[in-house]
């Protein structure tokens, strides 16, 4: 009884603030748009970053100087989403300034927080370029792929919680189903199937178009969540950060989404180039 009555404030706790990142997200990404919409992405970046090297324990150095090369990239995206020529020369310098911080650092194995800065940069940072870059042909599109990575995990969690019986990757996340997987991607197909044309209103993609982008969400996007997974149990924690009450970190949140953008843009190109 007791046990039952500690896990309705956590659920209820979940949901509310749930719902609240949601809304939040909504209106920063689908509401005020524009530089609004690079200004939310610019903040996750730099939160998630702080997120992830503070989970493995990265010295302060380090951190500010992977996320001043986070938001410079973010910025550079921006603002040179045209050319982005002039944008690659001060990345350079700021990427060769930190290898040369930590040439006069008296410590060694420099390599190991050499190499978790620029996983970090590549893990994190890269994607939500992406995201500025699409942003920039179509914002909702974002919004879409948020809304259907929530719908997708939110679908397999109910599945899951109800028939959930064969596991898929107990040693990097025990509670994950074949069953809830399977129910969670064919209710985002299904779902950017038939709301395509509310989701992608600017993309113009047809029904198979848009099923091929909510396959895409629904398999990459759990991977995304074994993968984050698979970094907290390297790192010894159960979860990235606590900023939202009841879900842990933004990364714990947002894992889906920085795994599952890429492979959304590689989709996007080669729709509009090869199938359009």
């Amino acid at each position: 009884m007791k046990d039952n009555q500690n896990k309705m404030p956590d659920l209820l706790k979940r949901v509310i603030f749930g719902a609240l990142f949601v809304a939040i997200t909504c209106f920063f990404v689908l509401f005020l748009e524009g530089a609004f919409c690079t200004f939310y992405m610019f903040l996750c970046c730099i939160i998630m970053l702080g997120e992830f090297m503070k989970m493995f324990k990265m010295p302060t150095l380090d951190r500010i100087l992977v996320t001043i090369i986070g938001a410079y990239s973010i910025c550079a995206v921006e603002l040179y989403h045209h050319d982005f020529n002039w944008a690659f020369i001060p990345l350079l310098v700021l990427i060769l300034t930190y290898f040369l911080v930590h040439l006069f650092i008296n410590k060694t194995k420099q390599e190991d927080n050499l190499g978790k800065s620029f996983l970090a940069l590549i893990y994190i940072a890269l994607p939500f370029c992406i995201a500025t870059y699409l942003s920039h042909i179509d914002y909702q599109m974002i919004m879409a792929i948020f809304l259907l990575i929530w719908m997708s995990d939110s679908m397999a969690y109910l599945v899951g919680c109800k028939f959930g019986k064969h596991k898929i990757f107990e040693r990097i996340s025990p509670k994950k189903s074949w069953e809830g997987a399977i129910g969670g991607f064919v209710f985002t197909v299904a779902s950017a199937a038939a709301l395509g044309g509310i989701l992608f209103p600017k993309m113009g993609f047809d029904v198979w178009q848009r099923s091929i982008v909510g396959a895409i969400v629904g398999v990459v996007g759990i991977l995304g969540d074994f993968i984050e997974s698979m970094f907290k149990r390297s790192a010894g924690v159960k979860d990235a950060g606590k900023i939202i009450p009841g879900h842990g970190g933004l990364l714990d949140r947002l894992d889906s989404f920085i795994f599952t953008i890429p492979w959304v843009a590689i989709a996007v190109w080669l729709i509009r180039t090869y199938w359009w």
